[in-house]
């Protein structure tokens, strides 16, 4: 028994023993920050004998927060680089924690510059934004815009977020320390930064950083919803064009310029047709075309492939992907899968499709539920038929038919489909 106890104290003497070898080795490999480093915070943050208020919290001495009515007195510059200290160590603690569980291994300036940098933005960037992809993934793998734009959009502050010219610098300064070691800004390449101006649209970045003297390589993109983006320019209505191949010489704002989408028009419709607004609404929205030759042909009749292409873009589905030679095999295969269509039912893709078959495809579509077995029409008490047309989708003839084996015309298609993208999206943009 004391032979068995014995073993046991050595096997857990053992395990500290690996423990404590285990913590001395993380602790030994964790960096500390660098006199250097501390030079620059300093000199980045500059002195303040009293509390002043820093965009979200007060501040004092070398940048580090504070009570608004503490040191009524001031502070001393020697109590201000305590205080600075204290700090520092906290975010060394974070950091080489954060480094340490993710396998990140940095070289004295590496680590320098996400001091400076954790000590101005916070530990945020942590919780994962671009910066953190790229340490994850290695440095090595980005290009040296793209680091330093990762660097560089954390320049907003104030309560509209605004971009702050001086954090540009800043993030600037903590690049050329990050991918140089350079810590005063004289021995490395410099940067020059672009804001974009999305013009109306909507950028991904309002600002990058680019390695002054070498090309662009890449922009941000821009979006407008329809309108088609055509680049970046100088000035709002033009001016000279940017290119990913035009040298970065110096700093700007660039704006996105764009072709104004046009709502389409049809020289075969007039606004006095009863399916002019049905169609016109359909094409500003993408779900309805024409042909090329400007015309929509309103007269002609449907295929069972066009409906079937128009009723999933009516229920908001996914466009689907040929699964034959055929370009709407994908949608009827979908279709069949899900119980739209009984499997079999279509054997010809480029036949005409029936009003009936229509209602059938739209209703188990819309899930719809029958309310009332009564039919308003003397040809058809199909459920089907009757279910869409108590959703105010589809009606009948006025002699009291619906015709349920009839063929239909575009423009009556347009307007069942109109129904039932309003009835999906009673708060469209369609009117």
């Amino acid at each position: 028994m004391q032979r068995l106890y014995g073993k046991r104290l050595a096997i857990v003497f053992f395990l500290l023993l690996l423990l404590c070898s285990f913590v001395n080795a993380k602790e030994s490999d964790a960096l500390q920050t660098s006199q250097e480093c501390i030079d620059f915070i300093k000199e980045m943050e500059g002195f303040s004998e009293y509390p002043y208020w820093d965009h979200q919290q007060w501040t004092i001495g070398y940048g580090t927060a504070c009570e608004e009515d503490a040191y009524p007195d001031g502070i001393t510059q020697e109590d201000a680089e305590n205080l600075l200290y204290l700090t520092l160590e906290t975010i060394e603690a974070s950091l080489n924690d954060f480094l340490y569980q993710n396998n990140i291994m940095l070289s004295q300036s590496q680590y320098d510059a996400l001091v400076s940098f954790t000590f101005n933005v916070g530990y945020g960037w942590t919780d994962g934004c671009k910066l953190r992809t790229y340490l994850e993934e290695g440095i090595e793998n980005y290009t040296v815009n793209e680091v330093a734009s990762a660097f560089g959009i954390w320049c907003h502050a104030g309560d509209d977020l605004a971009i702050d010219y001086n954090l540009v610098a800043r993030r600037i300064r903590e690049v050329q320390i990050f991918l140089y070691g350079d810590y005063s800004g004289n021995h490395s390449a410099n940067f020059v930064y672009i804001v974009y101006d999305g013009n109306g649209g909507m950028v991904d970045m309002d600002l990058q950083l680019f390695e002054q003297g070498q090309p662009y390589g890449s922009f941000t993109t821009a979006q407008w919803e329809k309108n088609t983006f055509l680049g970046w320019h100088t000035l709002p209505t033009g001016g000279t064009a940017i290119t990913e191949n035009s040298i970065a010489l110096k700093s700007m704002t660039l704006y996105a310029t764009w072709e104004e989408w046009q709502p389409p028009s049809f020289t075969d419709i007039l606004e006095s047709d009863w399916y002019y607004q049905y169609v016109m609404d359909l094409a500003e929205a993408e779900v309805i075309s024409g042909y090329t030759d400007g015309t929509f042909r309103p007269e002609n009749t449907v295929t069972v492939a066009e409906a079937l292409k128009l009723v999933f873009l009516g229920v908001k589905l996914e466009p689907q992907a040929p699964t034959t030679s055929h370009w709407a095999s994908g949608y009827l295969a979908f279709a069949e899968k899900n119980g739209f269509l009984d499997a079999g039912q279509v054997t010809d893709l480029d036949a005409l499709i029936t009003r009936q078959l229509i209602c059938q495809l739209a209703s188990r579509a819309l899930e719809l539920e029958l309310r009332s077995s009564e039919s308003p029409f003397t040809d058809t008490d199909n459920e089907n038929i009757l279910s869409l047309y108590q959703a105010g989708i589809i009606n009948g003839y006025t002699d009291g038919t619906f015709r349920p084996e009839g063929n239909l015309k575009r423009s009556e298609v347009s307007a069942i489909i109109w129904r039932i993208y309003r009835y999906i999206s009673p708060n469209a943009d369609i009117v």
